[in-house]
């Protein structure tokens, strides 16, 4: 079996593929990846090698790491880039889960071996303390370039309503799984409340995880509150941005998304995906950049999200 398309080989001897979708853009996840991104969904049987192929003015490394997103990115492994002409070659062996025809699009991306890797985070989680303190918990399995932990609280969903608490802690910059607890221990009234977890590293750039939310009251007792979805924009984070956002958004059914940017004038400035999603809480970045890998210039843009049934804006400032 062999399938080729949009810089993207797949191979094998006994795969076959009942469905396959690709789509290549031109951008990735910032913090990782070579400017490539490629979304895959299929329906097949066995396993199959896939080749990722890019030019060479974009890396001659003799090694490639190789990431996928399925709800965060994680590295799936190190392997040989070989060149050929102009253009350089990896590819994954023996994978078996590309995704799926009726499940969400798995994403791929590549970077140089030697790039620091961000903290990767396996949990984050709020609950009642034996003292009637919410504490926050979160693992994590890889930090590189940390410098500490930031916390957000607020009594919304909407990031920008919420307190920076005064407090920071110092990230560990190791391989090996850290276990970080924090307990917020200024006096509260009883309500809901939405925590943020913001990763800082030491070269100014951050990655935000969240909200965990709790219901409080002077008993210390916890009722976790139902988070209804509701398809739209939830936030955008951080804005006003220099170099780049998260956009993060819901959605109550499975189906096809559309996110842009557009300029004041109506103009598209980067289509970031036009895919489908399941039902619930995603995120996308924005680089800042145009669909030519352009750099835009300061000043208001709108992200747009639009669905077979709903359409939904948010304003963003580009600042430099």
């Amino acid at each position: 079996m062999h399938y080729i398309n949009k810089d993207i080989y797949f191979t094998s001897d006994d795969a076959v593929f009942a469905a396959l979708n690709v789509s290549k853009y031109d951008s990735g996840p910032s913090e990782l990846s070579i400017p490539r991104r490629w979304d895959t969904s299929a329906d097949f049987t066995n396993s199959v090698d896939v080749t990722f192929r890019y030019p060479t003015s974009i890396s001659t490394s003799e090694e490639m790491s190789v990431w996928y997103n399925d709800g965060s990115w994680k590295l799936l492994g190190n392997y040989p880039a070989t060149q050929n002409g102009s253009y350089m070659y990896v590819t994954a062996t023996g994978l078996t889960d590309l995704g799926s025809i009726t499940k969400e699009i798995m994403q791929w991306t590549l970077s140089e071996v030697d790039l620091p890797l961000p903290v990767v985070l396996s949990s984050f989680t709020a609950t009642i303390s034996a003292y009637g303190f919410i504490q926050l918990a979160w693992v994590t399995h890889t930090e590189t370039n940390v410098s500490g932990f930031r916390i957000y609280r607020g009594t919304s969903e909407y990031l920008d309503e919420a307190l920076l608490l005064d407090t920071f802690i110092p990230g560990t910059n190791t391989s090996q799984t850290q276990n970080y607890i924090y307990r917020d221990q200024e006096p509260l009234e009883d309500g809901t409340y939405y925590y943020w977890l913001e990763s800082a590293d030491f070269d100014g750039t951050s990655s935000l995880y969240g909200p965990v939310i709790i219901t409080y009251n002077l008993n210390g007792s916890l009722n976790p509150p139902p988070i209804p979805v509701v398809t739209g924009i939830n936030n955008v984070f951080p804005n006003p941005f220099n170099p780049a956002t998260t956009i993060r958004f819901a959605m109550t059914t499975t189906g096809f998304v559309r996110i842009g940017i557009y300029n004041i004038r109506g103009q598209l400035v980067r289509d970031l995906a036009h895919e489908m999603r399941t039902a619930g809480y995603h995120h996308i970045q924005w680089d800042g950049k145009d669909e030519n890998g352009n750099p835009s210039a300061s000043g208001i843009y709108y992200v747009r999200m639009r669905t077979a049934n709903d359409l939904s804006v948010k304003k963003i400032v580009l600042s430099k």
